[in-house]
Parts: structure tokens; C-alpha cells; sequence
């Protein structure tokens, strides 16, 4: 009986020396496995590199545009097609809310809801602007612009203007932002054309109200401040 009591002593003794080697060797294990994906070492730390700044956005409804020729990026309205073709930006509007003659990429914004408005047409734009070929001049007020100082857009900083145009009682006013970068002179451009109301019909269609600009240039400015170049993002 003695001897039983023994022996069953012993083997628990052992099944606990095999539990706890083997927990120890599961630990060790895991201490040692590289961290998934590629590191960098930071000092005496290792950190994954944070890249979701150039994944496709998660938002709903929301696109990411990426220019590899031109170092660029930004996020814009997935309903929002970007175009390229230089005769078609010439005809948005009775005068034209994107640059047919230096836009890269024109990203045209003409919601619904202001069919029925005296509103025309709005537009973020990214230009480069070749007729400027020193940074005096990418960075000086030219006509119809009023210097409204430096912007941080990104890691770039922006000169800043407003914009104003008008023609046979239509309107176009905006933003531009130029920055001076290896050799070009880059250009920003929000865009709202409108028609005068007092022209129209009593009746004949709504008002394109403040309130509805508000709105229109809330979502330029949202393409606006997700610019980047992509040598300025940091990539861990």
C-alpha cells in the first residue's frame, strides 16, 4: 500500500515537471517569433511600421487617388469620377471650374440636390502650373488673386490665395494654394460657379443659398486637407 502511494506521488510529481516544461517552452517560443510584418529598430525598440496612411480609407464612401508619376495623393468622394481629359474640364461651367490647360487631374462636384438652384458647377482641381517657371512667381499673387498667407497642407507649406472671376452674370470664385517643389510650381484649387439669382424668373428655380455654399465648400476643403505628396508621408 505504501509502495502504491509512491509510486502514484512520483508520477504526479513527473506529470507536473512535463506541464510546466512544456509552458515553458510555448513562452520561450513566443518571446523569440518576430513581430509580423518588417521592422525597423528605434533605439533599443522594434516597432511595426504604421502604413495606413497610404491603405485605402476605411470611410464609407470614400476613395483614395494616387498620382505615382507626380508624388501625390488624396482622398475624395467615391461618387466623385476624376478627370483628366482637357475638353471635357473645359466645359464644366459657363466658365470652367478646373484648368483645362495646366490640371493634372480635376475632381468635378455637382451634387443633385442643387439642380433646381441657381448654382452652376464646383470643383477640386490639382494644377501644374509650367507658365510659372521660378518659385517668385509660383509663390506671387498673380491677377484676380489676393495674398491670404502660408498654409500647412500635409508636410508642405502652400502660399495661399482667393480667387475670383466673373462673366456675363456668373460667378466663379475660390482658393488657390501653390507650393514651389523640385523644379514645379504645384497648384490647389477649390472652385464654386454660380449664376446671380436676381437674373432668373420669379420662381423659376431656387436660390443657391450661403448656407449651400457652406456646404459645397465643406467638401472641396475635405479634398483640399487630405492632400500629400508621398515623400513626406513617414514611413517607418
Amino acid at each position: 500500500m505504501r509502495h502504491a502511494k509512491r509510486a502514484m506521488l512520483y508520477s504526479g510529481l513527473f506529470a507536473a515537471l512535463v506541464v510546466a516544461g512544456m509552458l515553458w517552452y510555448g513562452v520561450s517560443k513566443q518571446a523569440r517569433a518576430p513581430l509580423a510584418g518588417p521592422i525597423r529598430s528605434v533605439g533599443t525598440a522594434e516597432v511595426a511600421p504604421d502604413t495606413s496612411r497610404l491603405m485605402p480609407p476605411e470611410e464609407p464612401g470614400v476613395s483614395l487617388f494616387l498620382d505615382a508619376e507626380h508624388d501625390l495623393l488624396l482622398k475624395y468622394p467615391s461618387s466623385i469620377a476624376p478627370l483628366r481629359d482637357r475638353e471635357a474640364m473645359g466645359r464644366l461651367g459657363y466658365i470652367p471650374v478646373c484648368d483645362p490647360y495646366h490640371a493634372l487631374v480635376c475632381f468635378p462636384y455637382d451634387p443633385p440636390a442643387y439642380e433646381d438652384t441657381n448654382f452652376g458647377s464646383s470643383a477640386f482641381a490639382i494644377n501644374l502650373r509650367a507658365d510659372m517657371e521660378t518659385e517668385a512667381e509660383c509663390l506671387a499673387a498673380q491677377p484676380a488673386e489676393d495674398a491670404r498667407g502660408a498654409v500647412l497642407l500635409g508636410e508642405t507649406v502652400f502660399s495661399s490665395f482667393s480667387f475670383a472671376d466673373a462673366a456675363m452674370s456668373h460667378r466663379l470664385d475660390g482658393w488657390n494654394y501653390r507650393a514651389f517643389r523640385e523644379g514645379g510650381c504645384y497648384e490647389l484649387t477649390t472652385r464654386v460657379l454660380s449664376s446671380a439669382y436676381e437674373v432668373w424668373e420669379p420662381g423659376a428655380i431656387r436660390e443657391f443659398t450661403l448656407a449651400d455654399e457652406a456646404a459645397v465648400r465643406l467638401e472641396l476643403e475635405k479634398m483640399l486637407k487630405s492632400f500629400r505628396f508621398q515623400a513626406d508621408l513617414e514611413l517607418l
